[in-house]
């Protein structure tokens, strides 16, 4: 994403109700949350919005399912 601009992920939940997931950003260590979202139940959609960050590389999880559902933001 654009660095030191806001910007929105349209995330849409394809799990069966009652499986909830979020996008939430943390630094690189994966603990220090950046942005906490509020998660999504199965087959609901959000707009998650989030502040502008400054460049380099971040962190994002599920905080409900982190083990396998996570990857890396590059903000540039």
């Amino acid at each position: 994403v654009p660095a030191n601009q806001p910007f929105v992920i349209d995330f849409k939940n394809m799990d069966p109700a009652g499986t909830a997931h979020d996008v939430d950003i943390r630094q690189t260590d994966g603990t220090t949350v950046v942005q906490d979202q509020p998660t999504t139940d199965g087959g609901k959609e959000s707009q998650y919005q989030y502040n502008a960050l400054p460049p380099g590389t971040y962190t994002f999880i599920c905080s409900v399912h982190p083990s396998i559902m996570h990857g890396t933001l590059t903000v540039h």
